[in-house]
């Protein structure tokens, strides 16, 4: 079976890393990321994949001008387009990750299952025309001052059995860190005692994260928190921790 061409365009290079890592890791699409939202136009005719992911808000092009570049051009308009922002709440997003008159758009952080689901509902005919009615732009376009936290807080997750084996896995967004534990937020209920969580170093490889869940709860803005207490002792590991605790520290301060 031929692999789906997916573009990826974010300026947040480590959101690009995780989904291109876990999108490449189900064998079945050819990811590219692009960081410069000024270069996605090039990168799409050079590329030419079956959809793009493409971020709303970047600092020298948002995404509604790529997305109008790929629309007026004839090599490109045919090309399905989903945008993932942080701008948005998961009610804003919708049950169907749908705002009314515009563009497919998933909120940050993504379910690793939603996200290809949308992906294959997006690519089952490469060379269908966008559904009649799409705008160019929407009204979160205009968002472009939006403080957000660079995303290498996003975890991909794991939910293991007693015998080591996944039962469950998805994203979510680390919400406090220490070099013993974490605060991950989810949109699921974690009802596993052993986690294995997974981010990407600067190197573009997978790095493994394994703890043991001490509660998950259910919080007022309606998404779930679990504490997960850290249980590696590589040094490696614990080098990277460490370094993902100052970089969140750092981050929390801006």
């Amino acid at each position: 079976m031929d692999k789906k061409r997916i573009l990826i365009v974010d300026d947040e290079e480590n959101l690009a890393k995780v989904f291109k890592l876990l999108l490449e890791k189900t064998g079945k699409y050819e990811v590219w990321k692009e960081t410069n939202g000024s270069n996605a136009f090039a990168t799409a005719k050079k590329f030419k994949p079956h959809l793009v992911l493409l971020d709303i808000m970047m600092p020298d092009i948002d995404g509604g001008e790529v997305a109008s570049q790929l629309k007026e051009d004839a090599e490109t308009k045919h090309i399905p387009i989903v945008f993932i922002s942080a701008a948005i709440t998961k009610e804003e997003e919708g049950e169907q990750g749908i705002i009314k008159g515009g563009y497919p758009i998933l909120a940050k952080p993504v379910p690793m299952e939603k996200l290809v689901a949308t992906i294959d509902k997006y690519t089952r005919d490469a060379n269908e025309q966008p559904p009649k009615g799409q705008k160019q732009k929407s009204q979160l376009m205009d968002r472009r001052r939006h403080n957000r936290v660079k995303t290498l807080n996003l975890l991909a997750y794991e939910c293991l059995d007693d015998d080591g084996n996944p039962v469950e896995k998805g994203m979510g967004k680390i919400r406090d860190i220490s070099q013993k534990g974490l605060l991950l937020e989810t949109n699921h209920l974690i009802t596993s005692k052993r986690i294995l969580l997974a981010s990407s170093d600067i190197k573009e490889d997978l790095i493994d994260i394994k703890g043991n869940v001490i509660y998950s709860e259910l919080t007022e803005n309606e998404v779930y928190h679990t504490g997960v207490e850290l249980s590696a002792k590589d040094n490696n590991l614990h080098d990277f921790v460490v370094e993902l605790v100052k970089v969140f520290s750092a981050q929390k301060k801006r």
